[in-house]
């Protein structure tokens, strides 16, 4: 059985061999990006431990926890004075391999759009603009916009940025529906991630640089959903950033649901569940703005945080009208309020951080 994980740590992944007085810690043979095991014999501080690698025993610093009788995975990063390496596993699954950038408010999507912008100056590749066309009009229309509220706005951002991509194919591959080629085109039209394979395949040939960087960002994907399989399947949780459109302006938000740990029973009723709902995001007139709100049943409640009092009185003189458009959306609506942080925390604040609990169960994210 997966033990609950309960607290998500991002540290480096360096393991730095200690060099001791008179003698010698470079291993003859070894180059740089070779792949080698490495046992944890025992643990001498929090931050460093004696390690087994190639039948030497070494004393190594690092700042991720290991246990005695681990079996790691190394990299070799640097065989000179002082030998440094990358882990790359550990036996067990107690650690998840995420790019530094995955838990930032644009998570995987901000590299695609980083490329999206480089595609206008490329010509010559067959079908490129189309897919491009089509993938910039995609993202645009999943993208949270200002004035009337889309009801449709979770339903679009699950369907088609791309973390269903699989889910909708096992679906579709189980169905007894006749899988035409206009059905396969419309699939892979509606999905961000089945497009950027398109791209990534398109570009491979005349532009291996912006497909390599579309590669990452399905890599960036893939590891996007492994962190929300298992926070969802231990903690309840699921995280995902948005696209948001403002003024023609396109920004990333955090959206962060936390339906609450389930009970070991799961005998409670889903409708009786609190449902907790976040948003994360930097308006032009607003700066940043964090919402928090509370769903159980149809009771809602919630609080706005912003960085000044001027944008706090705003957004109280206003509250009166969103109370309004969430009743007539079926909701009771008990108290909304908003208060003032620091704005360097919310400049900084990542929803990534909500992951955490106080717990000894954990969740390593090696960067």
């Amino acid at each position: 059985m997966t033990d609950a994980i309960s607290h998500i740590i991002a540290s480096s992944s360096d393991i730095r061999i200690q060099k001791k007085s008179g003698e010698p810690t470079h291993f003859d043979g070894l180059q740089k990006g070779q792949i080698v095991k490495a046992t944890v014999e025992n643990t001498t501080s929090a931050r460093e431990a004696v390690l087994n690698i190639l039948g030497k025993r070494v004393q190594a610093r690092t700042h991720m926890p290991l246990k005695s009788g681990e079996t790691l995975l190394l990299r070799v990063e640097d065989n000179g004075v002082q030998p440094t390496f990358k882990l790359m596993e550990a036996k067990g699954g107690r650690f998840i391999h995420l790019p530094p950038d995955l838990l930032s408010r644009s998570g995987p999507y901000g590299l695609l759009v980083r490329v999206m912008q480089t595609l206008n100056s490329i010509t010559g590749i067959p079908n490129l603009n189309e897919t491009a066309s089509q993938m910039e009009s995609l993202i645009r229309s999943l993208s949270l916009k200002t004035g009337d509220p889309d009801t449709d706005f979770l339903k679009s951002l699950f369907r088609e940025s791309g973390v269903t991509w699989e889910n909708k194919l096992i679906r579709l591959l189980g169905s007894e529906r006749t899988i035409s080629s206009d059905l396969v085109k419309d699939l892979i039209n509606g999905d961000v991630k089945a497009l950027s394979m398109r791209l990534a395949l398109q570009l491979e040939k005349a532009e291996p640089s912006a497909s390599t960087q579309i590669k990452a960002f399905l890599e960036n994907m893939e590891h996007l959903q492994l962190l929300n399989e298992k926070s969802v399947r231990e903690l309840g949780r699921y995280l995902l950033p948005f696209p948001f459109l403002f003024d023609e302006s396109l920004r990333f938000g955090q959206l962060l649901i936390d339906f609450g740990r389930r009970k070991e029973d799961d005998s409670e009723d889903k409708r009786d569940r609190l449902v907790k709902v976040s948003f994360l995001l930097e308006m032009s007139n607003l700066g940043n703005v964090l919402a928090d709100f509370s769903i159980l049943k149809h009771a809602l409640s919630g609080i706005f945080s912003v960085e000044t009092n001027p944008i706090r009185k705003l957004i109280m003189k206003n509250i009166p009208q969103l109370k309004k458009k969430m009743k007539n959306t079926g909701f009771e609506v008990y108290d909304i309020a908003c208060r003032v942080v620091e704005p360097e925390t919310l400049a900084t604040a990542s929803l990534a951080d909500r992951l955490i609990h106080t717990d000894e169960r954990v969740l390593n994210i090696v960067i």
